[in-house]
């Protein structure tokens, strides 16, 4: 709109057309890369990229685990398809590394998923994010309980395929808790992940190197509700177990007060013991000063 010297207004309407851009994103195009890489007929997903594959492995302590390795061969030209910046495939159509746990004890089995879909890049490079929940075998220390600190494991190894074979390694110095809620009996003190060498001796005499990947769990049980849920009255009521030698014997009290304390021990270290793990390997400090007070 412009404004001329007689006072006249002059109304410019300009028009403008929509042209698709030819580089768009395309489902073609897609069908394309895939119908050249892991639906090729040159494409074999039991032959492993390289003579060693490098694969990098991540924790998280939600269950998403994330693996990516390097495929030469499902790379393709970016000048060719320049807006496509990945594709997906299932685990039938390209090679993946096969690990399992090896301190599960629930569940052995290889980790794989027919429902989930890699993601492949145009370099080759092939993402893999499983949601999983694993069940392993910890020991437990409670020798200083409630003021106890836990070490936990998880072991994750390589299956069928030896350290000449792919190199395996973790993606971060320790497991990823950005996205970890708050715990209200136990406080994450440190995570960390470290790679090991493995030594399998056949019947035959020849010796199978396999890499692990250990990812370390160091948790501290919250004291707050211990304190005053079990400690407080441990302590009062052993106050209360030495108070049966002041009083007179003419009361006549003596054995109602210390029947009354001693139920009331044997109440508590009820509950104490539902609450410690069973275990015999360690026992706890707690549990044996209970165990005094009877003695007393």
């Amino acid at each position: 709109m412009v404004y001329t010297k007689e006072g006249k207004i002059c109304v410019c309407l300009t028009l403008l057309t929509l042209i698709p851009l030819s580089s768009a994103w395309n489902s073609s195009d897609v069908q394309a890369i895939r119908k050249n890489g892991v639906l090729s007929s040159n494409y074999d997903r039991l032959v492993r990229p390289s003579k060693i594959t490098n694969v990098s492995v991540a924790l998280n302590l939600l269950t998403i685990n994330y693996m990516s390795w390097e495929d030469y061969r499902l790379a393709w030209d970016v000048t060719k398809y320049p807006d496509i910046t990945d594709v997906f495939a299932d685990e039938s159509e390209v090679w993946r590394p096969v690990f399992f746990i090896d301190n599960s004890v629930s569940d052995l089995n290889i980790i794989s998923d027919s429902q989930l879909l890699y993601r492949i890049t145009h370099t080759g490079e092939v993402e893999w994010e499983q949601p999983r929940m694993f069940t392993t075998h910890c020991r437990i220390d409670i020798t200083y309980y409630p003021f106890d600190t836990q070490l936990c494991q998880i072991k994750l190894t390589s299956w069928g395929y030896s350290t000449d074979e792919i190199e395996l390694h973790p993606t971060f110095s320790g497991i990823i808790t950005e996205d970890l809620e708050p715990n209200g009996e136990w406080l994450l003190l440190q995570t960390s992940a470290k790679k090991n060498e493995l030594i399998e001796l056949g019947a035959n005499g020849v010796i199978t190197k396999h890499w692990e990947i250990v990812f370390t769990i160091v948790t501290q049980r919250r004291t707050s509700y211990y304190v005053t849920g079990i400690l407080l009255p441990v302590f009062l009521l052993s106050y209360l177990n030495t108070l049966v030698f002041i009083l007179p014997v003419e009361s006549g009290e003596k054995i109602g007060f210390i029947l009354t304390v001693l139920l009331s021990l044997a109440v508590l270290l009820t509950i104490i013991t539902d609450k410690i793990p069973s275990t015999s390997i360690e026992v706890s400090i707690l549990c044996k000063a209970h165990t005094l007070n009877y003695r007393v």
